[in-house]
């Protein structure tokens, strides 16, 4: 039997969304754009879904006649007080969508199937139905999450860009696997982080990142970051160096120690 090849994932660049959206806007299928981006097409199901934003621009509910459901339909008169015996529906002097016990938005079948967003429509101009549209551009940066913390730097008033990696993609964050091993390791599933303080999630973090690592050359990932950014940041961040012989992996680290916790003698194998 052929070998098997293992599938390789990457994360969507900014060109690959604009070739999704060019894509989806001259009506071309998602097999057809995943195809010429080498990804799947469940990839670009769930990224269009995810950054679909909604069309600002959109004509629904802003003083006209929102569409609904079961307007070919429907005969409710008398909504209003005018004694009026004319539909409802038809009616000119009132938004009868705004009063009608039985009213349900329309909905478009381009938003509840493929392609999930109105690029491409024809019927923009036209449409009352509420619009969403899939933006490259918005997109990507939606990738990215910007944070303003002023405890991290008050002298910098930029934001901080932070990676997010794609949802269902652990091999985008691969370095920081070896840690929820080590969180594990502190905190066993099953556990609430419902209790947990500031001062806990730190004093955590200050022992497993004062543990060497085999991919850093032996250092640990306290040194390397003040190397890189100087101590100044993780004292910022609250976390400080933990000697090699005193760093703790067990629940104990931020809970009430066993008695033999700390005897090396009754404690061999344990910790």
């Amino acid at each position: 039997m052929p070998e098997k090849t293992r599938k390789t994932f990457r994360r969507l660049s900014h060109q690959d969304r604009l070739d999704i959206e060019k894509g989806i806007t001259y009506g071309r299928s998602f097999s057809s754009i995943a195809k010429s981006i080498g990804v799947s097409t469940s990839t670009i199901s769930r990224e269009v879904l995810r950054n679909r934003v909604r069309d600002r621009s959109t004509r629904y509910g802003k003083g006209i006649r929102r569409f609904c459901a079961n307007e070919k339909d429907c005969t409710v008169r008398r909504l209003c007080d005018s004694g009026c015996e004319k539909l409802c529906r038809v009616c000119t002097e009132s938004l009868c969508t705004i009063r009608c016990p039985y009213h349900e938005a329309a909905t478009c079948q381009r938003l509840t199937g493929v392609p999930y967003s109105c690029n491409g429509c024809s019927k923009k101009a036209t449409c009352f139905v509420e619009r969403y549209v899939y933006d490259a551009a918005q997109a990507t940066h939606a990738a990215y999450l910007y944070v303003d913390d002023d405890d991290i730097d008050d002298d910098n008033d930029e934001p901080i860009r932070v990676y997010c990696a794609d949802p269902r993609r652990p091999q985008q964050r691969g370095c920081l696997e070896k840690n929820h091993t080590y969180i594990r390791e502190i905190l066993p599933k099953g556990s609430s982080f419902d209790e947990l303080t500031d001062a806990d999630v730190r004093l955590m973090a200050s022992h497993i990142n004062s543990i060497p690592r085999t991919s850093l050359g032996g250092k640990t990932p306290y040194e390397v970051a003040g190397f890189l950014y100087t101590d100044e940041l993780c004292e910022r961040l609250g976390i400080s160096r933990i000697d090699a012989d005193e760093v703790i992996r067990r629940p104990w680290l931020i809970g009430e120690p066993p008695p033999w916790a700390f005897d090396r003698e009754s404690a061999d194998g344990k910790i």
